[in-house]
C-alpha cells in the first residue's frame, strides 16, 4: 500500500522506483516526511505527463530527482528518456518550468512533424525498427513512422534534442483559431496558488468554436482567475465527483468534456464578459 511502499523500498535498498505520476502524488501525500535511503538514484515516471508542481514538491520533500520517460505500445517501451547523469544545474534547466521527457534512445528517431525550429509545436513522430507491424484488420507490412497523437516540441541542451509534451492532439482547445494546451493552462493556474484537484478541457462554444472548461472536485477561490488573460481564462467551472482516467492514470479530457457539457455536472461559476 502507499503507507508502506516507500518503507519497503528503503528496506530492500531499491535503486530506482518506477511509478506513474498519479501514484507518485499519492505516495507524496501519505509520506511527506519519508527519507530515501542513500542508494536510491531517482524516481522514474511514464504513462502520463509529470506535472511541474508535483516535481517541485518531490524535490522539496525528498531531495531526489524524478526522471521522465516516454513511449508507446506501438513502438519501443521507451522512445525517450531523460539522461540520468545530468548535474543539478542542467537538470534544473531541462526540467523547469516544464519537465522534459528526455532525448531519443539509441536506434530510435523522434521528431516533431513538419518542425525544424526549437519550441515550435507539432505532433510527435517515432521511427524505430521496433515499431509495430500494423493494426488489427490491416495488412501487416511494418509501420515506418508511428504518429503518436501527442503534441510536443524540442529544445537543444548539450548538443542533444530534449523533447517536451504539450498534450494530446485530440485534447487541444481551438479557441477561434488560437491553439491552447490544457497542460499549460493547468500549470499557469497552479502557479497562482491553486491547490485543489482540477482539470482543463475543451467545451463547445457557438462563437469561438471551442472554449476553456474547468472541472473541480471542490470549490475554490475563483478570484485567482482574475490574473489570467481573458483568452486563457476558463469560461465555465463544473463541480464533479470524479475525473476520467485510464488504468495507468492517463487523463481522458474529452470524456470529461462530454460528461460536463451533457448536463450531468453542476455549473458552479461562469465568466461574465
Amino acid at each position: 500500500t502507499s503507507d508502506n511502499f516507500l518503507d519497503i523500498a528503503n528496506e530492500e535498498k531499491v535503486d530506482v522506483v518506477s511509478v506513474v505520476p498519479a501514484i507518485l502524488q499519492k505516495l507524496l501525500e501519505n509520506n511527506q516526511n519519508w527519507i530515501p535511503h542513500d542508494n536510491l538514484k531517482y524516481f522514474l515516471t511514464a504513462a502520463a505527463p509529470l506535472r511541474p508542481d508535483l516535481l517541485k514538491l518531490i524535490i522539496r520533500a525528498w531531495h531526489i530527482k524524478v526522471v521522465q520517460g516516454y513511449g508507446l505500445t506501438e513502438s519501443t517501451n521507451f522512445s525517450c528518456t531523460l539522461p540520468i547523469d545530468l548535474n543539478s544545474v542542467d537538470y534544473e534547466k531541462i526540467m523547469f518550468p516544464y519537465p522534459s521527457i528526455g532525448i531519443a534512445i539509441p536506434d530510435v528517431k523522434v521528431e516533431i512533424q513538419g518542425v525544424d525550429n526549437e519550441k515550435e509545436v507539432g505532433q510527435v513522430l517515432i521511427r524505430a525498427k521496433s515499431n509495430l507491424l500494423g493494426y488489427w484488420g490491416q495488412k501487416l507490412n511494418g509501420v515506418e513512422t508511428v504518429e503518436t497523437g501527442d503534441l510536443g516540441y524540442f529544445q537543444e541542451y548539450n548538443g542533444n534534442k530534449h523533447f517536451y509534451l504539450k498534450g494530446r492532439l485530440k485534447e487541444l482547445i481551438n479557441r477561434g483559431g488560437e491553439k491552447l494546451y490544457p497542460l499549460e493552462l493547468e500549470a499557469e493556474i497552479r502557479s497562482l496558488g491553486m491547490n485543489e484537484s482540477f482539470q482543463i478541457f475543451p467545451i463547445p462554444d457557438t462563437i469561438m468554436g471551442e472554449e476553456i472548461g474547468l472541472a473541480t472536485l471542490k470549490s475554490f477561490d475563483f478570484s485567482i482567475l482574475e490574473k489570467i488573460p481573458v483568452y486563457r481564462k476558463p469560461k465555465i467551472i463544473y463541480h464533479v465527483d470524479k475525473f476520467f482516467t485510464t488504468s495507468t492514470g492517463k487523463i481522458q479530457r474529452r470524456l470529461l468534456s462530454e460528461y460536463c457539457t451533457s448536463g450531468k455536472a453542476k455549473i458552479i461559476w461562469k465568466y461574465e464578459y
